[in-house]
């Protein structure tokens, strides 16, 4: 099976339409399965597959660095998608799949292995083109950038696709399975397993032996020192690990006509990650990518660039006065004991069938074990802290960036090579954790009507989302109290709540009166869906805690209690502002709950959502010899109540999850140690949410036209 799609994105902030992206994926997949009958007690099966994925990313328009424009309160931005410059991935990989069984009395045994062997080639350099900002339309037309990046090869000169800048790596994967399902009796079934599992990295990341020689000699004792490395190493990928999942589960059939049915199990459960995440610690492992990233205003630089629209002559870190040696750029580790994720999921449900009603009531527990976390151990551990009711660590009270540990005190300034942060994955101390219960009622009337009514509520608990593709952007954008290196458990941006599922279908059939015969039918659904909105953070515009620059929006809020506990910079219109903060707390039920605390990370919620899918369909049956066909025409109608009213049926979006309701203006007089935060308030005008117009989850009604041709 060969499967090609095109992609055309565009990003959420306004832009010029050269910003976009390109993605063509292609995608390769071969399987060959085959099933033996040995004798009468005994089968086997085994599915073999190879598949092949080729993503190139690429801008939409032509090869030109990157340009943002911030001018007042507005961002104007034009040039190459900064993250698709040089960005492209291959995988292969190989599965094998076998498993026999033996029937034997009361006994169904499974025995088996599965094994997947990868082969990665993932070529990402950020920036890659360049990447020039601007304070203001003057200073574009000036030619004056504040700030600059560029991520590049240091083992050739190429820019773009087909650098030799890139992750090259081998994965495998081989489990051992056993099971027994063992019928006791007519009513009661019990099925017990085990699973082992083994996962390893063969290959190794690129690191020469000067690279190593820094990372022994100069970086590595300044950063165990400051942080747990948990035994990890520059250039060295996590040893081998096992894991043992044993599985036990049951079936119940009270009364043995399977009109009351009680089942239920509990088991542990090997999980995965996205191949890109360790694929940073090859191709961010110092030694193939280099980079820089600085502002003009507090870091000073060399030399003053010029906007050059070449790719191919854009600045490494030597033009600003930095080492463009190896070790370079950012670098990527990886705990030694370092494990997959797992979790132990415990599920338990009652199915009852009365007089043409099913009942269902089901319970879902998980607990994840060896979960993800990142560190940034490349910044000055804070030792200050802000004052007032707000009261948080601080990493640099003045500066627009942290302090980055200094590799050599003996030196006048900061020695540091790794100018864009040292991150560290690792497994997380406080696991997250998920559980949800369903009920349903199903109900067939007449034959011809059918209905379906499911409420399920959930909650769903976790450290660190870890839901980008790049590791700084695992740290980097997760909302805290004390910085993302004191992460805590917090609702899932996934976090169900309440979900109501409703559905009902009407056929009729139509039957010719000469020949008895059946000859088509009509069918209307409606399935209508309510979700409880997405979850988000109220955070501050400006960062106090400072722990990556502080133009972040990444602080979680203190909501004041009263007027006391918090400072307003512009004291002439204090009054005014409280009294405009304390109607806006008092009119958002979730802020007005946290008064005098902090706001959670993923607290608050959009409105409650609702859809309703229309689907016709018209079968027409047609007799070909003895055999009867069907022809099948269809007409989906998604968010159907949207054709009536346009304001039905909308759906809602937090852009990256957050919303920035206080900005933070500095403290009060940093000079003289007084660590208290200043802040401003502006009533919004808008909503924290806005309608998600995407193409999946849309607030636009959307329509389906299909053929179907069915036979035996």
């Amino acid at each position: 099976m060969v499967s090609q799609f095109h992609q055309v994105q565009v990003d959420h902030n306004p832009s010029i339409s050269n910003g976009g992206i390109y993605f063509p994926s292609k995608t390769n997949s071969t399987s060959l399965e085959l099933k033996s009958t040995i004798g009468t007690n005994m089968s086997n099966s085994l599915l073999m597959g190879y598949t092949t994925v080729r993503d190139d990313r690429d801008p939409i328009g032509s090869d030109f660095p990157f340009v943002r424009i911030i001018d007042g309160t507005g961002v104007i931005t034009f040039g190459s998608e900064a993250f698709s410059t040089g960005n492209q991935l291959n995988s292969d990989v190989f599965t094998v799949l076998n498993k026999f069984q033996l029937y034997k009395g009361k006994h169904n045994l499974m025995l088996g292995f599965d094994a997947e062997f990868g082969s990665f080639y993932n070529l990402f350099i950020r920036q890659n083109y360049g990447q020039y900002q601007f304070g203001s339309i003057a200073d574009f037309y000036a030619n004056n950038p504040n700030r600059y990046d560029r991520s590049y090869s240091l083992v050739d000169d190429v820019t773009g696709d087909g650098s030799k800048a890139a992750a090259e790596f081998s994965t495998s994967r081989v489990g051992l399975f056993i099971s027994d399902k063992y019928e006791f009796n007519d009513k009661f079934t019990l099925t017990a397993g085990i699973r082992l599992d083994g996962n390893y990295f063969p290959s190794q990341p690129t690191v020469d032996q000067k690279a190593l020689d820094y990372w022994n000699n100069v970086a590595k004792p300044v950063i165990s020192s400051n942080y747990e490395l948990d035994g990890a190493e520059a250039g060295q990928m996590p040893s081998g690990k096992f894991t043992i999942s044993p599985r036990l589960g049951f079936n119940y059939d009270v009364n043995g006509d399977k009109n009351l049915q009680i089942r239920g199990g509990s088991g542990i459960f090997f999980g995965r990650i996205p191949m890109v995440w360790p694929g940073g610690a090859y191709s961010n492992s110092g030694a193939i990518i280099g980079g820089v990233g600085i502002n003009r205003p507090t870091a000073g630089w060399a030399n003053v660039p010029s906007f050059n629209p070449d790719i191919n002559k854009q600045y490494d870190a030597g033009f600003f006065g930095q080492s463009v040696n190896i070790p370079s750029g950012e670098l990527n580790l990886i705990a030694d004991d370092f494990k997959l994720p797992s979790i132990l999921r415990s599920s338990l449900g009652i199915d009852k069938k009365f007089d043409g009603w099913k009942f269902t009531l089901e319970g879902m527990l998980t607990q994840n074990f060896n979960d993800i976390e990142y560190n940034n151990v490349n910044i000055a551990k804070p030792n200050l802290k802000s004052a007032g009711a707000d009261q948080r660590i601080i990493y640099s009270p003045t500066a627009n960036n942290p302090v980055k540990l200094d590799f050599d005190p003996n030196t006048n300034g900061i020695q540091n090579q790794y100018n864009n942060n040292v991150f560290l994955l690792k497994n997380a101390s406080i696991n997250g954790n998920s559980w949800n219960v369903t009920a349903q009622i199903e109900k067939t009337f007449f034959k011809d009507l059918q209905t379906s009514f499911s409420y399920t509520y959930g909650e769903s608990k976790i450290l660190n989302e870890v839901t980008s593709s790049q590791n700084s952007s695992q740290w980097r954008y997760i909302e805290s109290i004390n910085g993302r290196n004191f992460q805590t458990l917090s609702y899932s941006d996934f976090d169900l709540g309440h979900r109501v599922v409703g559905y009902v279908s009407y056929a009729v059939g139509t039957t010719n009166k000469s020949t008895t015969k059946n000859i088509g039918s009509t069918a209307i659904s409606l399935l209508y869906t309510g979700q409880s909105g997405n979850r988000f953070s109220y955070v501050y515009a400006n960062s106090l805690v400072n722990d990556w620059a502080r133009t972040e929006a990444n602080d979680l809020i203190f909501v004041p209690a009263t007027k006391d506990q918090i400072v307003f910079k512009d004291a002439t219109s204090a009054d005014a502002q409280w009294a405009a903060l304390d109607k806006y707390i008092k009119e958002d039920e979730y802020l007005n709950s946290r008064r005098g605390n902090y706001a959670e990370r993923n607290g608050s919620r959009s409105p409650f959502q609702h859809s309703l899918d229309l689907k016709l369909t018209q079968d027409i049956n047609l007799f070909v010899g003895k055999k009867s066909h069907t022809l099948q025409i269809s007409l989906d109608i998604f968010n159907f109540t949207n054709i009536l009213n346009s304001k039905w049926g909308r759906q809602y979006f937090v852009n990256n999850d957050n919303f920035r309701l206080l900005t933070f203006e500095g403290f009060k007089d940093a000079a003289k140690e007084d660590y208290t935060p200043m802040f401003s308030f502006k009533t919004p005008t808008t909503n924290p949410w806005t309608i998600n117009d995407g193409a999946f989850n849309s607030s636009r009604w959307s329509g389906q036209f299909g053929i179907r041709y069915i036979f035996n």
